[in-house]
């Protein structure tokens, strides 16, 4: 229960990040970016491939979450502002 709740704050932190940076250039509020970071972190923490690199804190690898997470935002900032750009 422990990973899971340290996969949810990376995630909260990569969502709220991901919502500051962007905040003008796409609308929404910060929790439209919080989903996708779940998923990120959810496969870089818990995929057994990935899931061997890095340092484990509460058997969750703790860089591959970030990474997984940090992507999935990223690439839902670029899908949504392609989206509204072209739409």
């Amino acid at each position: 229960m422990g990973g899971f709740l340290l996969t949810v704050l990376i995630s909260l932190a990569f969502g709220l990040i991901g919502g500051l940076i962007y905040k003008s250039q796409v609308p929404g509020k910060y929790w439209d970016f919080i989903p996708p970071s779940i998923v990120g972190a959810w496969i870089g923490a818990y995929m057994p491939y990935f899931n061997k690199i890095g340092p484990k804190v509460l058997d969750i690898a703790i860089i591959p979450a970030l990474i997984g997470a940090g992507l999935f935002t990223f690439f839902t900032l670029v899908f949504r502002g392609l989206a509204q750009k072209y739409s």
